[in-house]
């Protein structure tokens, strides 16, 4: 016992003539281990991003790998499809439990004198199935039975006097038309561990949708889909593409990509789209990067001013 005194005490001398060196090795230690809990943090937060939705085990978003001489390319790969192919998940693919399209609009609002630019997303009637928002007043479902509804973030709706704003109208400039539109439900503020950024949801239907004639074929839509609870087929993820393929209008087919399926927990991490804003970036590589450096240079601070 008494040499391990011993020891102590000329430790603690030492370490007291190095006061210096002592405190960056602590330092460093501690900002080290700091770094890398807040890296792994950060990874997890992004790996299971929307897993907070009832629905996330089996919800999906529709991709598509543009071919360049029969080879993936980047060019126009990625999540934007065309806003024909969504109807056509339902027919053509068996064991879908509900699917929904998304589209945004930058209507122009008029409410209470005031003029302003607001942006929306427009979804089908299944947007309510494939994301089960928590709601805070009214109903989505509701909203999403007719045109001219609205459906408002917690914190967007404050703007329209908080749970008062459900049955107030406005009028709206969408795609040169002049529409009164009434708002209808209100949906809770989402969590930030979601790929989503939704302050208002409309249904999407041939007043919504851009008039000019290339549109149509034009991949400007997000699609969404969940499975069925149980799957006699545990291939339809994979087989995916070979069912809608087949389905697409003669005018559509043979064009060069092929469609998949991508499991939408996780987005956050692995995702490039940011659809005009819509949705949140994905996990910052650099930033990881940037935390890896700087968790390593505190790890070899204490060497540097170590005691010798």
């Amino acid at each position: 016992m008494s040499r391990f005194i011993s020891f102590g005490r000329a430790s603690f001398r030492l370490w007291y003539k190095q006061k210096i060196g002592v405190f960056i090795a602590v330092a460093g230690l501690v900002g080290a281990l700091a770094i890398s809990m807040l890296t792994a943090m950060y990874l997890f937060d992004s790996l299971r991003s929307d897993n907070w939705l009832e629905t996330s085990d089996r919800l999906y978003r529709v991709t598509k790998t543009t071919l360049q001489d029969g080879k993936p390319s980047d060019f126009f790969s990625g999540p934007m499809t065309l806003v024909a192919l969504g109807p056509l998940i339902p027919e053509s693919v068996p064991h879908v439990d509900a699917f929904t399209r998304i589209q945004t609009i930058s209507p122009t609002l008029m409410y209470e004198g005031a003029t302003e630019s607001d942006k929306w997303l427009t979804v089908d009637e299944g947007f309510a199935d494939v994301f089960p928002l928590p709601m805070v007043a009214g109903s989505l479902a509701h909203t999403l039975e007719a045109p001219d509804r609205l459906a408002l973030s917690w914190s967007k709706a404050q703007k329209y006097g908080g749970l008062k704003a459900v049955g107030k109208t406005l009028d709206a400039e969408i795609q040169g038309e002049i529409r009164t539109i009434e708002i209808t439900a209100i949906f809770d503020d989402l969590p930030d561990s979601t790929h989503l950024k939704l302050s208002a949801i409309t249904l999407l239907h041939d007043r919504t949708l851009p008039k000019q004639a290339w549109a149509a074929n034009w991949p400007n839509t997000l699609t969404y889909l969940t499975l069925k609870k149980e799957l006699p087929n545990k291939n339809i993820v994979e087989e995916f593409g070979s069912f809608v393929d087949a389905e697409l209008p003669p005018s559509l087919q043979g064009r060069s990509y092929n469609h998949s399926l991508e499991p939408v927990v996780g987005l956050m991490f692995h995702s490039k789209q940011s659809f005009g804003g819509y949705l949140k970036p994905a996990l910052r590589r650099d930033y990881l990067y940037g935390l890896g450096a700087y968790s390593r240079f505190a790890q070899e601070a204490p060497r540097a001013g170590s005691v010798s």
